[in-house]
This record gives structure tokens, C-alpha cells and sequence, in this order.
């Protein structure tokens, strides 16, 4: 039974993959991996001290280990496994595949010999209809398009329809006298050139008649691309394809050993579905969530977690700030502790075995299918025996360059065709009489004319309405010249194709290869490329499984102590009675560790959060950086955001990550103190109060389509931010558990490291005179020093008692500050303190005079429903004067009252001269007043815990 229990302790470190860890980067996460050692160690030690213990529930500890329930005596699906014929079974094929021999080829290579044939081989049908391609007549087609005269839509159109506009002055508004006289001396040196390009594109159909002639002819040469991907494919792969040829031959003879276990393709995909679900009950364990796991919360990676406790247990950190140097007591705790090593390592040893039969179950086959495959491959050999290497020299980059020119062009004319169409159906373009009468009427103008002589004569033009139609015509024309030049097919045909017989080297580049006549003999014989590279991958599969099973016993191991484990099931529930430790453990100490280990952890990984937060903080500067523009357009897509909030609170938090680093820097090697103040500031962070998830979707998906460049340079940074936790605030409470985790810690290690520091090992020395007198003198020197010790005690106890933050002090004989007095307070009676009376009745002479005094500043009372200290008394009733002087008089500001709130986090949301008192005395620490005199009775002394007060008496 001992043996099964110490089994099951380490079942729970077997669980899914794991995540790499991150190399800290900064301050902040090398702190924090020393949190997480901490929280690993603490769950270790905790679930030891739970297994050595009677009250252990060992159904709970199954049931969160393989993740079932563990109701009706518990585990029905793990009671339907065959344990006795699943291993003689991962044994029969065990042995079976061991018998396979070594394949004298490189099965990898053949692999990829086989998966440039299967590519080639897609790629067969676009061969060969390139072959049959009528090259020269494409590239006659493509000479001629280069021959033809463009100027009409390269050239500048614009002078003469702009000049017109600006002497009839019907657009641009009045022109100056200057633009008015250029431009009407224009239009005579220009119209002639007008009239000819308009002509021309008139006449779209002859002008362009070799663009038209293309008819698709470019896009047909498809075919070349694929065949330049495959020439420089078989020019690489010639060499492996001729060895290939060699190969099959070798391969064909291994391959009819696996004939035996492709027939047992069904046992084996039975054999891996089994042992995998059985696998699956130990393995499938893994949350990311610490709040769930109550009993491995400070281990959320399983196996790799616990290969790191124990480095973390001999870390130069562990062993200086938490063990005191230490190093006895540090092998007996890595002693109680390394069983779940030497177990841990055998479970992942079985995972080996395991993924072996798992990937030949991927490649198994049923016998016809493998029938089909092994008659394909026997022809393969016959099929690759033509190949030979290409010896047509092709320049497949300009050849694709030249093909993407020539698929543009036939592109553009498309576009370019409707658009001259429209240009033609401009009537007033086509009237040669008009232009005529134009041309005469211009050539009579006398140009040396003043501006107001001009200005008459063109008036006469624009008083003839054939000349309006002129002006609007062709500035229609020119906006459609404007489409046509962005089309930019005059652009395509100035740069001219020079080697054209590249097209025709590239078609004739596979002659003399044999390689379409190969790839038509493969398909013929039903080739599979992908079939006998599974064939493959079996057969090397097969042969691994009998390696390994002839080296490593660890599966037939795993499957055994399942066995033993199935057979305890029914008992163990209620037989299980593990015996404790021997009474110097490590563990036995350990109070309630399981508590202190999921308070720690969530602590943890609330630090852990916020590392990766502070990871991303350039991302977090460079949203902030997009200012109230990008904080606007969230605010508009999120009602629920208040843009400069939002904005404040990004900034702000980003400054209190950087402050929280550089803490880290200070102490990079924590104390526990050290760590509990670690927590403590963490919970003063806000965060950012936003559901990150909605950065992601909608905010960054809709800046993605931003065509505002500032908007849309944010859009990655802000689906990066979704991904994390933005909001700590609601946290703080987890803060607060984990720093009191690491107060019990402390506690814990302290006593823990202080054994060793009392115990000795020396043998003990004979006793004889000599011995006895020095024993006498040193036992007088002792008693000696013990009495001067008292007296000097006496001296510094008073000030002891005011000092140390760790105590409260409670003054049993300090004349009437030690007396009860009874008040009504709605209707109940309550026994006060003076103290108490004093702050309720807002009585400031009475509180000093209290003080003075000696009266306890800590002392709790019970009122309506709860403890409270006097400084919680004086928050609760606005007192910021009352709440200074009792600062200053040694009132600990940490205690809580009984909901487990400090009097800080009692104020009043509008009580600003409260928080203001408190802001300005943290940190600060004041010695407690006591009397001249103390009294020579006994004093109370108060302990504070978590949820309780305790107490001893201390003369």
C-alpha cells in the first residue's frame, strides 16, 4: 500500500506539454522566477506534508491527478482496462518489430526523392500543354504591338483644350492679362497637334489594331511559368532523382517484411488507441488557472516544474536568503523530497515509448492498399530510367519578367478599349469644318493688340456656339485621356522587348529529358508518391519500436505499475493509513501548506501577468504615443470607454511597471521580507480598466482597415495588448493572501533552518576529573553571565516592547487605561477602553492624556458587530487629527479588523484629510509611548495572526 501511495504522489507530475521557458529579459522577471521558485517549493513541501498525513483524502488527490470523478467508489474507466493482455499484447509487437532488420538505404533521402517526383508529377497536365503551344505566332503578335505609334495617348493632350479654356475664360475666372495673351497665342501653335492626335484616336480601331490582335494570346503562356518552376526543380533534384533510380531497387526488396504487420494494421491502431487513453489519464492534466488546483497550484507545468524544484532548492538564492547557508538541512528537505524525482523521470521516460507506437499507428495501411503500393513501386525503377539532364540554357527570371509585361499589356487593353470607344461617340471632335473655320478665324487675329483689343476678338469666338461645343468636347476628351494614361499601358509599350527567343528556348527545354514521358509512365503505374513515403515512415517506425523496447522497459514498466495501481483502486479509500515521517522531517511543520500554496501561487501569477505586461511596455508606449486621436476612435467604437481615462490610465500604469522594475533592481535576490513587500506594492497597481480582449476585436481589427496611417499604426501594438492582462485592481485581495503566505513562510523557514543551528554531532568525551573541572568552571562562567544577562534584560525590555513591530502591548496594570468602562450604543452595551471613549467622543485632550498615560494605541474592541483598533475608531469618524497623533505613537497601521481591513482601507472615499495624514506618514515608524514606569507585574503580550488573535504571558 505504501508503495502505491508514494506512487500516486508523483502521478500529478506527469501532464500535457509544457511551455519553453522565457530567458528573463529585465529586473522584473528574474524576481519573479524567484517567486515562482518559491511557490514550487512551497507546493512540494506542502503536498508531502499532506500524503505523510492521516487526514490525507486520497480520493481527492486521484480525482485532481487524472481528472475524473471519483464518485461510486471512484475510477470506472481506468477498472475497463485489460492490463494483463495490454502488455502481453505492446510485447508480441514489440519483439515482432525487433526482428525487423536495418534498411541499407537512407530512407530519409528516398523520401525526398520521392517528393520531387510527386511534385513534378501535379504539375504534368500544365507540361504538356505547353508543348503543344504555337510560340511564334505570339511573339509575331508581340513584335507588332511595339511597332505602333502611342503618341496619341504618351504625348501631352492638355495644351489646347487648357489655352481654349482659359481665353473663352469660362472655368478658371477672369485671368490676368499675361495668361490671357499667352494663351490665346497658343491655341494657333497647338490646334494643328490636336487635331492630329484626335484623328488618330478616332480611328481607335486601325491605330490600335495590333492591341486588339492579342486576343488573350499573352495569358496562354501560363504553361512557361510552371515550366520554369519545374526546370529549375529538376535541375537541383537530377542528381537525387538518378539515385533514386538505384534506390527503388534496395526498397522494393524491404519492403515485403513488413507484409506481417501491415496485416496487424488494426492491432496496432487498437494497441495505440488504448495505450494512449491510458496514457491519456496520467498525461491530460494541465491548467493554466492556479484557482483550480487545489492541490498542485504552484506547479501549473507539471513535469518540468518539478525537474526545477530541484534547482531551485540548491540555488545559490534559495540557500542564502531563505535557508541561511544551511546546507544540512537543505540535503535532508532535498532528501524528503527526491522521490518525486527518480519518479518523475521514469514517467517521462515512458512518453518515449509511448510516441513510438503512437506514430506507426499514423502510417498504418490496410493490405490492399499496401498490395497497390508495393506493385507501384517495382515499376518506379523502369520509369526513371530515360532521365537525362537539360541542356537548353534558360533565363526563367527574365523569362517571367517578359511574360508579366506581356500579361499587363493585354490587361491594359482591355481597360484601354472602352474608354477609346467613349472618346469617339464626342461628335463635335469629328467636324473638320469647324476646325477648318477655327484655324482661319485664329489666323486673322492681329496678336500685338492691347488686352482689351484682344478681349473683344475673343468675344467674337465665343459669341459662336460651334466654338463652345469645341471647348466642352475637348475637355471631356482630356479627362478621358487622363483615365487612359493611368491605365499606364503607353508606359508598358515604350519599354520594348529585345529577346524574344527566350519564349521559344523555353518552350522546346524539356526535349531530350524524357521527363514528361517519365511523369506519364508514373501516373500509367499509379503512382504514389505520398503512399510509399508512409510505407517508409511504417517501416521505420516498426524497426524503432523493437529498438527501443530491446534498450528501455519503461512502457511494459508504466503498463505494470497501472496494473498494481488498478488492483488498490477499490481499497484505497477507505485502507489508506500512510504513516508519518520520521518526527526531524522537513514537512512535519508545515501548517496548513496546501492554503499557503494556493494563496502564494495566485500572488504569483498575478506577478507573472504583469511581467509579461512590463515585456510589452514599448508596445503599451507606442499606443500611448498615438495621443488623444487614437484614445478618441476607442472611445467611439467602446461606449463603455472614457477616452482620457483611458489614456491616464495606460500612462500610469506603464510608469508604475517601470517603478516596480526598478525595485526589482534593488533586490534581486529577495529576502522573504523583501518578497512580502514585493506583494504589497504590486496590489497598489491599477492596471488599466479595460476587458483587454475587446483591443483585440473590435478596436485592432477595425485600425487594421484604417485608412488614417496613425490610427492604422496601432493597430498591431493593441491586438498585442489583448492578449495580456491589462486590469490588476481586482486583484488586490490575492496580493493581500499571498503576502501573508509569505509571513507563514517565513515562520516555517525560520524554524525549519534553526534546527541545525541546535544540534551537533560531536561524540560525546569520556568523563574524568579534568573533564568535570572544566565543565565546572565553564558551567560558573555560564551562570554568571546568565544572571548579568537578566538584569541587562530588565534594562532593554522596555524598549523592546516599544520597538518590535511584531508585538502589541497591552498594559494590565496602567492605573485607569487598563480599565473597562461600559457605554450603550443603540441600545446594546459595549466595554470600552478609555482610549475608545476618548476617539468616539472626539475628545482630543483625553486621547493625549490616554497616551501619556500608557494606554495600549493598538488595544482592539469589539462594536457593532466587530473588532476595531483605535485607529480604524478614528477613520470611521472623520478624525484626521486623532488618526495623526495615534500614528505618531506607535499605532501599526497594518492591523486589520475582523473583515480584514486595515484602517487605511477603511477611509471614506470623500475623506481627503484622512488619506492625507496616511500618505504622509507611510513609511514613517514611531516608537510606542509607555509610562515613566513600568509596573513589576505581568504585561500582555498580543501576537497578531491571520483571522485570530493569540496571546502569552511574558514576565
Amino acid at each position: 500500500m505504501r508503495k502505491t501511495l508514494i506512487f500516486l504522489s508523483l502521478l500529478f507530475t506527469v501532464t500535457a506539454d509544457a511551455s519553453a521557458k522565457n530567458n528573463p529579459t529585465n529586473a522584473l522577471h528574474v524576481i519573479i522566477e524567484k517567486f515562482e521558485s518559491l511557490s514550487r517549493i512551497t507546493n512540494a513541501l506542502a503536498l508531502q506534508k499532506e500524503l505523510n498525513s492521516k487526514s490525507l483524502k486520497i480520493d481527492h488527490l486521484l480525482a485532481e491527478i487524472l481528472g475524473i470523478n471519483p464518485k461510486n467508489n471512484g475510477f470506472e474507466e481506468l477498472k475497463k482496462f485489460k492490463m494483463d493482455d495490454l502488455s502481453k499484447r505492446y510485447a508480441k509487437l514489440s519483439n515482432e518489430a525487433g526482428g525487423v532488420k536495418k534498411s541499407n538505404i537512407d530512407e530519409s533521402m528516398v523520401k525526398s526523392q520521392l517528393d520531387v517526383l510527386g511534385k513534378m508529377g501535379e504539375d504534368l497536365e500544365v507540361l504538356k500543354s505547353g508543348e503543344y503551344q504555337n510560340v511564334d505566332e505570339i511573339v509575331e503578335k508581340g513584335k507588332k504591338i511595339f511597332e505602333m505609334r502611342v503618341t496619341s495617348i504618351s504625348g501631352s493632350f492638355n495644351t489646347f483644350p487648357r489655352a481654349l479654356n482659359k481665353t473663352f475664360n469660362l472655368k478658371d475666372g477672369r485671368s490676368d492679362e499675361n495668361e490671357f495673351k499667352s494663351s490665346f497665342k497658343s491655341l494657333s501653335e497647338v490646334i494643328n497637334d490636336f487635331r492630329d492626335k484626335v484623328k488618330d484616336l478616332m480611328n481607335y480601331e486601325t491605330t490600335f489594331q495590333s492591341l486588339w490582335a492579342i486576343n488573350g494570346s499573352f495569358s496562354q503562356l501560363g504553361p512557361l511559368r510552371t515550366l520554369g518552376k519545374v526546370v529549375d526543380f529538376y535541375k537541383k533534384s537530377y542528381a537525387n532523382l538518378t539515385e533514386l533510380k538505384n534506390n527503388m531497387g534496395t526498397l522494393n526488396k524491404n519492403i515485403p517484411v513488413l507484409i506481417p504487420f501491415i496485416k496487424q494494421s488494426s492491432e496496432i491502431k487498437s494497441l495505440n488507441k488504448d495505450l494512449g487513453n491510458l496514457y491519456g489519464m496520467f498525461g491530460n492534466f494541465s491548467t493554466g488557472n492556479p484557482s483550480t488546483r487545489l492541490l498542485t497550484a504552484g506547479l501549473p507545468r507539471g513535469t518540468q516544474d518539478i525537474e526545477r524544484l530541484f534547482q531551485d532548492v540548491n540555488s545559490q538564492w534559495f540557500k542564502n536568503s531563505v535557508a541561511n547557508d544551511n546546507e544540512k538541512i537543505l540535503k535532508k528537505m532535498t532528501s524528503d523530497l527526491i522521490v518525486l524525482k527518480a519518479l518523475n523521470d521514469k514517467m517521462t521516460e515512458t512518453k518515449k515509448s509511448l510516441d513510438l507506437v503512437e506514430g506507426a499507428s499514423y502510417h498504418v495501411m490496410d493490405i490492399s492498399s499496401f498490395q497497390t503500393l508495393q506493385l507501384s513501386s517495382s515499376e518506379v525503377e523502369g520509369c526513371l530510367k530515360d532521365l537525362t539532364q537539360i541542356s537548353v540554357d534558360v533565363d526563367f527570371v527574365q523569362l517571367n519578367k517578359m511574360l508579366n509585361q506581356l500579361e499587363s499589356i493585354e490587361k491594359a487593353a482591355l481597360e484601354l478599349k472602352p474608354l477609346l470607344v467613349e472618346f469617339s461617340e464626342i461628335s463635335v471632335l469629328e467636324n473638320e469644318t469647324m476646325f477648318n473655320a477655327f484655324v482661319s478665324d485664329l489666323g486673322q487675329i492681329d496678336h500685338t493688340l492691347n488686352y482689351m483689343g484682344l478681349q473683344q476678338e475673343a468675344d467674337r469666338l465665343r459669341a459662336k456656339p460651334e466654338y463652345k461645343d469645341l471647348l466642352k468636347g475637348s475637355l471631356t476628351a482630356n479627362e478621358i485621356i487622363g483615365k487612359i494614361k493611368n491605365i499606364g499601358i503607353s508606359n508598358l509599350l515604350i519599354r520594348k522587348i529585345q529577346k524574344w527567343d527566350a519564349l521559344s528556348k523555353a518552350k522546346v527545354v524539356l526535349n531530350g529529358t524524357s521527363l514528361i514521358e517519365t511523369l506519364e509512365c508514373l501516373q500509367q503505374k499509379k503512382f504514389d508518391a505520398a503512399g510509399i513515403s508512409n510505407l517508409l515512415t511504417f517501416g521505420s517506425m516498426i524497426r524503432s519500436i523493437g529498438d527501443e523496447y530491446k534498450k528501455d522497459k519503461s512502457m511494459e514498466t508504466f503498463i505494470g505499475q497501472v496494473d498494481q495501481f488498478q488492483k488498490s483502486l477499490r481499497n484505497l479509500a477507505a485502507n489508506v493509513r500512510p504513516k508519518r515521517s520520521p518526527s526531524n522531517s522537513t514537512v512535519d511543520s508545515f501548517q496548513n501548506g496546501l492554503i499557503v500554496s494556493q494563496d502564494l501561487s495566485k500572488g504569483v501569477d498575478l506577478l507573472r501577468k504583469m511581467g509579461n505586461l512590463y515585456g510589452k511596455k514599448r508596445v503599451l508606449n507606442m499606443v500611448v504615443a498615438g495621443g488623444k486621436e487614437v484614445f478618441q476612435e476607442i472611445q467611439n467604437m467602446i461606449a463603455s470607454v472614457n477616452s482620457e481615462k483611458l489614456e491616464s490610465e495606460m500612462k500610469k500604469t506603464s510608469g508604475d511597471l517601470e517603478k516596480m522594475n526598478s525595485n526589482a533592481k534593488i533586490n534581486p535576490n529577495p529576502s522573504l521580507q523583501v518578497m512580502g513587500e514585493f506583494f504589497e506594492n504590486a496590489s497598489t497597481i491599477h492596471g488599466v480598466s479595460i476587458d483587454s480582449k475587446l483591443l483585440q476585436d473590435p478596436v485592432a481589427a477595425s485600425f487594421e482597415k484604417s485608412s488614417n496611417q496613425k490610427i492604422q499604426s496601432v493597430a498591431v501594438p493593441l491586438k498585442t495588448l489583448g492578449s495580456l492582462q491589462l486590469y490588476f485592481s481586482n486583484g488586490r485581495s490575492d496580493f493581500k493572501s499571498a503576502q501573508l503566505s509569505i509571513s507563514k513562510l517565513q515562520e516555517y523557514f525560520d524554524q525549519v533552518f534553526s534546527i541545525q543551528r541546535k544540534s551537533h554531532n560531536a561524540e560525546s568525551e569520556p568523563l574524568n576529573f579534568e573533564t568535570i573541572g572544566i565543565y565546572g568552571g565553564f558551567g560558573l562562567i555560564f551562570i554568571a553571565t546568565l544572571i548579568g544577562f537578566i538584569f541587562l534584560s530588565r534594562c532593554i525590555v522596555n524598549d523592546r516592547k516599544r520597538s518590535d513591530p511584531n508585538y502589541y502591548i497591552h498594559l494590565l496594570d496602567s492605573g485607569d487605561e487598563s480599565v473597562l468602562t461600559t457605554s450603550k450604543i443603540d441600545g446594546r452595551s459595549y466595554e470600552f477602553l478609555h482610549i475608545h471613549r476618548a476617539i468616539r467622543q472626539h475628545d482630543l485632550s483625553a486621547l493625549k492624556r490616554c497616551i501619556k498615560n500608557g494606554a495600549n494605541v493598538n488595544a482592539y474592541v469589539w462594536q457593532k458587530g466587530k473588532f476595531w483598533t483605535p485607529l480604524h475608531i478614528a477613520v470611521n469618524k472623520y478624525d484626521f487629527d486623532m488618526a495623526r497623533i495615534l500614528l505618531m505613537n506607535g499605532a501599526d497601521r497594518s492591523l486589520k479588523d475582523s473583515d480584514y481591513k486595515t484602517a487605511e482601507e477603511c477611509i471614506h472615499e470623500d475623506d481627503d484629510d484622512t488619506k492625507k495624514v496616511f500618505d504622509e506618514l507611510k513609511g514613517k515608524s514611531y516608537r510606542r509611548r509607555l509610562p515613566q514606569q513600568f509596573p513589576k507585574s505581568k504585561y500582555l503580550i498580543y501576537g497578531h495572526f491571520p483571522g485570530r488573535w493569540s496571546f502569552r504571558n511574558v514576565t
